[in-house]
């Protein structure tokens, strides 16, 4: 099977949980799964396996296209994270005949200010947990950030009207957490 011909392509970055992601879809759905990895080409790889079939695409190219053929005769695209790179593909994408699932990571949604606002972190959390000045500054700076850095919330929230399915947790961010 050639690799435009896989039913499930993943659509992910450089992130500590997509070594994870690869052995779950792989072992569901053997040999059917293409992961496109979207990175600027002068980063290194920090986190994914060299021993895993990766396909890189550089963020800064046309990444649309080739992710438009590669991903031409699947049936279900999985984002893992959604960051401004996979929101792009998502609203631009030709979806015919595609279902679309959001593999939520949580840092599109909490981290961006654009987003949610300052309403990420409840009042009783807030009143729970003291916060350190780093953190406070941190609550300062970020809405700023997100309107000067050119992450546009816009085209983030977009792609989530996009989405068939929404997934959360790999099973070791349940053990983490527990």
């Amino acid at each position: 099977m050639d690799s435009v011909s896989k039913l499930i392509v993943h659509i992910a970055t450089d992130e500590k949980f997509i070594n994870t992601a690869y052995e779950i879809y792989e072992k569901a759905f053997p040999d059917k799964n293409l992961f496109i990895i979207l990175k600027k080409e002068r980063d290194p790889v920090k986190h994914l396996s060299s021993l895993k079939k990766y396909i890189f695409i550089d963020s800064k190219d046309d990444f649309l296209k080739g992710v438009q053929e590669l991903s031409s005769s699947a049936r279900l695209i999985v984002f893992h994270g959604m960051n401004i790179y996979q929101a792009n593909i998502a609203t631009k994408l030709k979806k015919e005949n595609k279902k679309y699932l959001w593999s939520v990571f949580g840092g599109e949604v909490y981290d961006n200010y654009g987003i949610i606002g300052d309403k990420s972190i409840g009042e009783s959390t807030y009143k729970k947990f003291i916060f350190s000045y780093k953190e406070m500054i941190m609550l300062l700076i970020r809405p700023w950030y997100y309107k000067f850095s050119g992450v546009n919330a816009n085209i983030i929230k977009q792609s989530f009207s996009k989405m068939d399915f929404i997934g959360i947790l790999y099973e070791e961010e349940t053990e983490y957490g527990m």
